[in-house]
């Protein structure tokens, strides 16, 4: 659950992931098996987890259109704490 909610909001922060993707790099590439249904299961306890913490229901949301199904965040509710600036060698700071 936690690598989904991870996942989530490194990927899927105003902009849609598919399943597949979801399913690929939380399930697939940790050696575990993947499954629409497993999918859906751990969506529903997240999202009853956050709603326990006084998070919106809205906050993931299904998108399923005719191309694409899928998952996004809504951006607006995403307050980052922190951020990481990396130094170049040559001339001062990345941002």
């Amino acid at each position: 659950m936690m690598r989904l909610f991870l996942f989530l909001l490194e990927n899927a922060n105003g902009k849609i992931v598919t399943n597949e993707q979801i399913m690929y790099n939380v399930w697939d590439l940790h050696g575990l098996k993947s499954s629409s249904q497993r999918l859906w299961q751990v969506m529903q306890a997240l999202k009853l987890r956050l709603a326990t913490l006084g998070v919106e229901h809205d906050f993931i949301m299904r998108v399923e259109t005719f191309e694409v199904k899928g998952h996004c965040l809504k951006r607006e509710m995403i307050k980052p704490f922190y951020f990481y600036i990396e130094k170049k060698p040559s001339d001062g700071y990345l941002s």
